[in-house]
């Protein structure tokens, strides 16, 4: 007995409130059940009656919860500034940033000294890049226990 009461208490789900019909014909026939909450965007006044462009099924973005044009144009706003101002100013910001690498400068300037190189009839690598007569090698006495690989 108490684990099927304990059971029902659990199981239950949303709670209704359910109304109570007699047998007399008189009564309202609407037995059964009745939502717990009343409708809040039910016309209460006659302004709410006159009015036809007030949208009874109007869902907040979260913006203003009262008045729905405040939280459309906020809606809007925040969305317009934040998708398309910002992805299209950080978007150039990152396209056209500088080159702090330096990377693009050496690849210019090698096609610029391969083009020169062409142009004077010069071989595009140079066997001797550095002037031999600047480079100091050690002697063949200062290299006797030393493996020399070429």
């Amino acid at each position: 007995m108490l684990r099927r009461v304990a059971q029902q208490a659990v199981f239950r789900g949303p709670q209704l409130r359910r109304i109570a019909t007699s047998g007399s014909g008189k009564e309202s026939s609407a037995a059964g059940i009745v939502s717990p909450l009343p409708d809040k965007n039910a016309p209460v006044t006659v302004e709410d009656f006159s009015n036809p462009t007030q949208n009874k099924n109007w869902v907040s973005y979260g913006f203003d919860r009262t008045d729905q044009t405040t939280d459309n144009n906020m809606h809007h706003m925040v969305f317009f500034i934040g998708i398309s101002l910002v992805t299209v100013f950080c978007g150039s910001m990152w396209g056209y940033k500088p080159d702090n690498t330096m990377r693009h400068w050496a690849s210019r300037e090698a096609f610029l000294e391969l083009r020169r190189r062409e142009a004077e009839g010069l071989p595009l690598i140079d066997r001797n890049y550095v002037d031999p007569a600047n480079i100091v090698l050690p002697s063949d006495e200062e290299l006797k226990g030393f493996e020399i690989i070429i």
